[in-house]
């Protein structure tokens, strides 16, 4: 059962614009929330707005199903908090998904999905770990100015169009291993406090790291197709390419 707090002061009801858009603004959820449910089976909108919302539980986007399940609309969260935990795994976005300036206080998981529109998510918290394992984005991804306090797991992720984590910071580990990237990949002013492994990766186009800050970075069995960007880098020890193959030719600042 879906349950919402009361409005109260400062609080809106859901406003329907029109027969595509379904709007909640200062809405709080207080149990487990299915997004899906949220959609009228008479009028499925196009697209859910979510504004200065709390999500008091474990928040979903589908049901669970035997293989990939679908959900439709796009969605679009603004300053909006999850205190639980946020979890999709094999779901099939259709719609665009947007999220600025959220914060994530649970583990925020979206595992084996894919991602056919734009996805955003930027000046975003995630306070444990955002994990896209074995994602696949058709679209443009957007991370900028997000800051990630648990572990950012992108392991075998796919990426088809450019993705951006400029001035994005990760303050624990960061793993990109067996990553694709089949546009540019921008991870400029973008800082890691931790370890970033990019091991086993490939990239078919730029790859930036333009005045990135770094604790340790790791190359190792990369291939990189196109350019290989790190000027300006900066890294208390040299980075580890051990075993990458650059067809560009090696780019300065490695040893």
């Amino acid at each position: 059962m879906l349950a919402c707090a009361r409005p109260g002061a400062g609080q809106q009801p859901a406003v329907a614009e029109g027969p595509r858009t379904l709007r909640f603004v200062g809405r709080t959820f207080t149990d487990s929330l299915v997004l899906a449910d949220l959609v009228p089976a008479d009028a499925a909108p196009s697209l859910l707005q979510f504004e200065r919302c709390t999500f008091a539980g474990p928040v979903s986007f589908t049901r669970h199903a035997p293989e990939f399940a679908i959900f439709g609309p796009g969605a679009v969260f603004t300053d909006c908090t999850f205190e639980g935990a946020l979890v999709a795994d094999h779901t099939q976005f259709a719609g665009r998904l947007n999220f600025v300036k959220c914060r994530f206080k649970q583990k925020a998981w979206w595992q084996n999905c894919t991602f056919m529109a734009p996805v955003g998510m930027r000046t975003c918290s995630f306070d444990a770990d955002a994990s896209f394992v074995n994602t696949l984005f058709w679209r443009e991804a957007n991370f900028m100015e997000s800051q990630f306090f648990g572990t950012g797991r992108f392991q075998s992720a796919r990426w088809l169009a450019s993705v951006h984590f400029g001035n994005a910071i990760f303050h624990k580990n960061a793993d990109f291993t067996l990553t694709r990237f089949a546009e540019t990949a921008w991870f400029d002013y973008a800082a890691f406090k931790a370890a970033a492994d990019f091991g086993h990766a490939r990239s078919q186009d730029k790859l930036s790291f333009f005045k990135s800050n770094h604790t340790r970075l790791l190359l190792d069995n990369l291939t990189a197709y196109g350019p290989l960007v790190l000027d300006h880098v900066t890294c208390p020890v040299p980075i580890s390419a051990t075993g990458a193959r650059f067809w560009l030719g090696k780019p300065a600042g490695l040893p």
